[in-house]
């Protein structure tokens, strides 16, 4: 049996705690959430781990590979997360154009005189 772990994720909410490190190097109680994971499938009889990495993913890789895991552990890169931000900025992009165009469209409409009464 095998098991993966999803380890692509960049941990935005997390803000301070992930700033140089992706959410599964964060530390709780001075063990970091992969390890933890790593020490509970360990007690397990796995064959194989996959870990799933993206953001950060060599540091990830390194900090993996100091560790002492007696189940091989493969490594696998997300390239979506790659997509997702050239997708953002330009979502970002287009947005704000969007709003230039809506907010200059606005403008020229106000200028135009408003009928007292509906056409008959």
């Amino acid at each position: 049996m095998q098991a993966v772990i999803l380890a692509a994720g960049m941990g935005k909410r997390l803000k301070e705690l992930t700033q140089n490190n992706t959410k599964c190097m964060v530390k709780v109680n001075g063990t970091t959430l992969i390890e933890r994971m790593l020490r509970q499938i360990g007690m397990h009889d796995f064959s194989r781990i996959i870990i799933v990495v993206g953001y950060e993913g060599q540091k990830l890789i390194d900090h993996i590979e100091s560790l002492d895991s007696a189940i091989p552990i493969e490594f696998i890169t997300n390239p979506v997360l790659m997509i997702r931000r050239t997708i953002s900025t330009l979502w970002h992009w287009r947005r704000n154009t969007s709003a230039k165009m809506t907010r200059f469209c606005l403008n020229r409409i106000s200028y135009v005189p408003m009928m007292s009464s509906p056409p008959s």
